[in-house]
Order: structure tokens, then sequence, then C-alpha cells
């Protein structure tokens, strides 16, 4: 990838907008490269610069744990149904925050659209809203929801929505610690394991963890991470999905992809607030017991295929 991007940057003819080359650096986890690019931007008098600068800002910013900074930043900038707002606030444990804006999309006015994409919206903004009300332990509020998600979804020209309710039922089930009646909804629940709803994969995942099933696990979150930065891959961060790799591949005995999994969490989190500090910590001691000096430093390598 590296490579690949390079190589478009000395061969391209045509001028790329700079936010291309951010997200990309997004994408290879060079934060600190996109960040520096970035900081022009997020003062820009241009609404759609600033917009796209602020967006790019909170992704990084959650990844690298610095959801203080993330919720800061966002809040000199309010919308009603402010996603950035939504996810960092989400992250942070703040699931009321979240659901203030959440439930302002779920609401919004659509009626102006056809009718096909209002069956997209309503069942796609349901399970956001849902998603926080499991954050926020709110099963009841769940249970209502899940008839409308899978009735809009019956509508939605879009699989994603078509299968969205089976999330929704299998995150009832965890909630209740039935981890195995909840591993087949949430497999049912996936409809594309690279740019679907990447957040499922993230929760199988650990419900396979939680039934001694690593190996199972490894291939359904190592999929998330071959997706995008935003669309459906926006509901959980990369860093997340690294540490949960690499507490499957320790569980399977596979030392070199757990350190280089370890590695980028404790490359990505350098920076991050108090509250995940003692995860980092089981990365670098895990480095520290197993891995060479140069890899219990915290550097990152080239990633496995």
């Amino acid at each position: 990838m590296q490579t690949y991007i390079r190589r478009f940057r000395e061969s391209s003819a045509l001028a790329q907008p700079p936010f291309y080359f951010i997200e990309r650096d997004i994408l290879l986890e060079n934060y600190d490269r996109a960040e520096a690019a970035l900081l022009p931007y997020l003062e820009s008098p241009r609404s759609e610069e600033l917009a796209s600068s602020l967006w790019d800002e909170t992704i990084i910013l959650r990844n690298e744990g610095r959801l203080d900074e993330a919720l800061k930043l966002n809040a000199k900038h309010p919308a009603p149904q402010d996603m950035n707002l939504a996810t960092a606030a989400l992250d942070a444990g703040k699931p009321a925050l979240s659901l203030e804006k959440l439930r302002a999309r779920a609401n919004g006015d659509i009626s102006f659209m056809p009718k096909t994409l209002q069956a997209r919206n309503h069942a796609w903004n349901s399970t956001l809203l849902a998603m926080a009300l499991i954050a926020a332990g709110d099963t009841a509020h769940v249970r209502a929801l899940v008839d409308t998600v899978e009735y809009w979804g019956r509508h939605s020209l879009y699989g994603r929505d078509q299968r969205a309710h089976q999330y929704l039922r299998g995150m009832l089930f965890v909630a209740q610690g039935k981890d195995n009646e909840a591993i087949p909804l949430l497999r049912a629940a996936i409809h594309s394991p690279t740019n679907g709803f990447t957040r499922v994969n993230y929760e199988l995942g650990k419900a396979l963890l939680r039934s001694n099933r690593p190996a199972e696990a490894i291939p359904v979150v190592r999929a998330a991470l071959h997706g995008g930065i935003d669309g459906g891959n926006l509901y959980i961060t990369r860093t997340e999905l690294h540490e949960l790799l690499a507490q499957a591949f320790d569980r399977t005995g596979n030392r070199d992809s757990t350190a280089f999994h370890y590695r980028a969490v404790a490359t990505a989190w350098k920076r991050a607030d108090a509250r995940y500090q003692a995860r980092r910590q089981v990365a670098t001691a895990w480095l520290a017991r197993h891995a060479a000096p140069r890899l219990a430093s915290g550097s990152t390598s080239k990633p496995l295929p």
C-alpha cells in the first residue's frame, strides 16, 4: 500500500485534492503525517474544507484514543446531526451525547426522498440509534427498534439494511451473556466483511473470543481492517480492531502476528487519553515479554497480507 501511494503521487498527471492523500495516510495509519497535513484546513473559512478537515481529524483522534480533544474540537462546531460528535462520544463512553445526535438523525424529515431512499435512511439511522442504546445498556428501547429496522430493511435495496436487524437481535443476546445464540445472528448481519457495518465484525470477534474460538475470530476481524476509514467502517476504530486481532492471535499462539497488531496499538495510543492507558500497557507489556527490542518500542512494520 505504501509503495502504491508513492508511485501514484509520482506518476499521476492530475493534481489530486489534498484530502485524498490525507485519507490514504489515515488508512495507512500514518496519523502524525495526516494530522500535520490537516492542520491548515481546520481553520479554513471555506465550509467544505472545514467540514472535510473536521471529519478526517475526528477519525484520527478517535484512532489515537484522543477523545477529549475530539469532543472539544467538535463542540466548537456544533450541528444537530453531527456524526463526528456522536462517534467520539460513543467511544468516550458518553452514550447520552451520542444518542442526542443519533436521535436527531433518526427523526429528521426525509419525506422529500424517493421511497427506497427513505427506507434506507430509516433502517440505517435506526440501526445507529440502537448501537448507541446498546452502549447505554438500554435494551428495552433496542427491542422496540428491532422490528422497525427489519421492516424498513425489507424495503431498502441495500443489503446492509436488509441484514441490520440481525445485528440488533445478536446484541440483545450478547447483553444477556448468551454468546452462542448471538454468534449466528451477528454472522448473518454481515453484508460485506470489509466495507459493511464493520462494528458487527468487532462484536462478532469479541463474542467468538469469549467463546474460546479465536481462530474463527481472526478472519472476521481482519477483514474489517481491509476496508476504508469511513462509511460503514466509521463506527469502530482501526486501533480497536488491531487490539482484538492481537488478542485472537495470541490465543492461537501466533507470536509474529500478535506482535504486529500490538505494535499498531502501542503506536496509535502513544498520546491516548488516560482511559486507554491500561489497554496500551497490556500491548507494551506483551511486546516487552515476547518481542525483540525493536518491536517493543512501538515501531510499526509492513502489514500482514
